[in-house]
């Protein structure tokens, strides 16, 4: 029985010994009337004596349930960082190179601890280059080849080459996935809260070239609308119906 029904119960019993007094007295039944002053002071007395409990405080309701990250979790995660470190690295060497990975499925390859290249373009001549990763942490990048001599200047009278196009496709499908179980986890959060959608922050993405293959593919994967924006990559809705 809680604090307040042991009180709700003693002032039941004062108001019932109070009643018994007027009928006593109405009755003229002196003896009676004793008892139930007596038994009103006794009540009154364990009332006034007992000592109160510390209020023992509310805890405050446990937080949601959250999944366990798995092995697969921090793979992605991995190769994610693995990524943008790449880019971080071949910017401050080149700043102009792009790259792409040189063989599909290159998240497998580096969890299984197979060597991993990527192909470059704009870095100097340097055509493929070896992702050297321990314990799936970035620890360089190994150019394998280097031009023996520049290649001379083009004459003046003669047009300069087009630049070439670089096909970010693959590099956007093995992003996506990579990251489809977090895509997924932003969606169902953005369900719960009740937004429109959630922004892909920059820092999490690869180079900037390849935002818009990224946003094709993620299109592609279910998603009903990707666009660029300077924060990012904003996705507005959560799935196709």
């Amino acid at each position: 029985m809680n604090k307040d029904a042991t009180r709700r119960v003693e002032s039941d019993l004062i108001i019932f010994f109070a009643l018994l007094i007027l009928l006593f007295l109405i009755l003229r039944l002196w003896p009676a009337v004793i008892l139930a002053i007596i038994g009103v002071i006794v009540c009154a007395l364990i009332r006034l004596f007992r000592k109160p409990k510390p209020a023992i405080p509310e805890l405050a309701p446990p937080p949601g349930i959250v999944r366990p990250d798995t092995e697969h979790d921090l793979i992605c995660r991995a190769f994610a960082l693995i990524q943008r470190r790449i880019s971080e690295t071949l910017s401050v060497q080149f700043p102009d190179a792009r790259w792409v990975w040189a063989a599909p499925n290159s998240m497998g390859r580096i969890a299984e601890g197979t060597p991993v290249f990527i192909l470059l373009n704009r870095a100097g001549g340097y055509r493929r280059a070896e992702v050297q990763i321990c314990h799936l942490q970035f620890k360089a990048l190994r150019f394998e080849t280097a031009p023996a001599n520049p290649p001379p200047a083009n004459p003046p009278d003669e047009p300069e080459p087009e630049p070439e196009t670089f096909d970010y496709g693959l590099l956007a499908f093995e992003w996506v996935e990579a990251n489809s179980l977090k895509l997924n986890q932003l969606c169902n959060d953005a369900i719960a809260t009740g937004d429109a959608g959630f922004t892909i922050p920059a820092v999490e993405l690869p180079v900037r070239e390849s935002w818009q293959d990224i946003c094709d593919e993620l299109v592609h994967n279910g998603f009903t609308s990707a666009e660029i924006n300077d924060g990012g990559i904003t996705i507005t809705h959560t799935f196709k119906t």
